[in-house]
């Protein structure tokens, strides 16, 4: 039950969460995760997921629904990563943000890593 966890890109703020871990999903108020404003999550999806910690529930939320979640396809650092949310981007990967054109924002796997290891 619950998502598994492939690659851990970067834990702040104490989290534990480690390859191999199986985690559950919630909207930050406790919601499931089919929430409303946020596309579903289906089984065997590669997906890459920005998470708080819901200390209530022991589980994870995505960041403000979809802005959090990016769908990826390919494989290796060339994947591509592209957002879900048409309207905000995770910021600090380019100077412009293209998600404000409302066309989402595409990079890739190997970018987000590097991101993810100078913060």
């Amino acid at each position: 039950n619950g998502f598994r966890v492939d690659e851990v890109l970067r834990a702040a703020n104490g989290a534990s969460v480690k390859a191999g871990d199986r985690i559950t999903l919630t909207g930050l108020n406790g919601q499931v995760v089919d929430m409303a404003n946020m596309s579903k999550l289906e089984p065997g999806q590669t997906v890459v997921l920005y998470l708080a910690k819901d200390a209530a529930a022991d589980a994870f939320a995505t960041l403000s629904g979809d802005f959090g979640v990016f769908d990826v396809t390919g494989s290796d650092d060339a994947a591509a990563a592209t957002t879900r949310s048409q309207a905000m981007a995770v910021s600090g990967l380019l100077a412009e943000d293209p998600a404000a054109s409302g066309k989402g924002f595409r990079t890739t796997l190997g970018q987000l890593r590097a991101v993810a290891a100078q913060a």
